[in-house]
């Protein structure tokens, strides 16, 4: 899968996007950030929370495709994952594993700001033998001048080109999301 967009992966990409599970107040930023980067590359961006106020008023003015999704359903949260490149999970920490292993399962990258723990540490193995990027909670800015995080950024897979690339998942409590640039062969 690539973030690149070339004439023959146009059409793959209208029935592949990005989701996001949980509209909460911490999400306006990534929602509007995500939203952009969906439309510039023809992503749909598909937003899924337990309560159609929260979706309203995170949503407002943005292109995006919105669900009421009760995240306990798991029939119906493998039904929104099933089709997605991406899958940011703002849901309870508990859930990650759960959503984790959906994106697993259907070859989808993963993000949260929720720490790393047993459960998620389990699905790494499988991640990386399927190419897949799973991003749990680093305080991790990666710039191409910021040497403090090479190591880092060496342990995601090779096929990633993090070059001139932001990537932020949790700042002073705030979910932040950004990609710019990101190329995945």
């Amino acid at each position: 899968m690539r973030w690149q967009d070339s004439d023959t992966e146009k059409e793959v990409q209208l029935n592949k996007g990005v989701l996001v599970l949980g509209a909460g107040r911490s999400s306006r930023f990534l929602l509007k950030q995500l939203a952009e980067f969906c439309e510039k590359t023809g992503r749909k961006l598909t937003v899924c929370d337990a309560s159609q106020q929260e979706l309203d008023k995170h949503t407002l003015g943005l292109s995006v495709e919105r669900n009421v999704l009760n995240a306990s359903d798991s029939l119906a949260l493998e039904q929104q994952i099933a089709n997605k490149e991406m899958v940011v999970s703002l849901l309870p920490p508990t859930m990650h594993p759960v959503v984790a292993a959906f994106c697993l399962k259907y070859k989808a990258h993963f993000a949260s700001a929720s720490y790393v723990g047993d459960a998620m540490r389990s699905l790494d193995a499988d991640a990386r033998a399927n190419g897949l990027v799973f991003l749990n909670e680093s305080h991790l800015r990666v710039t191409a001048a910021d040497s403090s995080a090479r190591h880092t950024v060496k342990a995601i897979p090779g096929n990633i080109n993090l070059a001139g690339t932001h990537v932020t998942l949790c700042w002073q409590g705030r979910v932040a999301i950004a990609f710019s640039d990101i190329i995945i062969n």
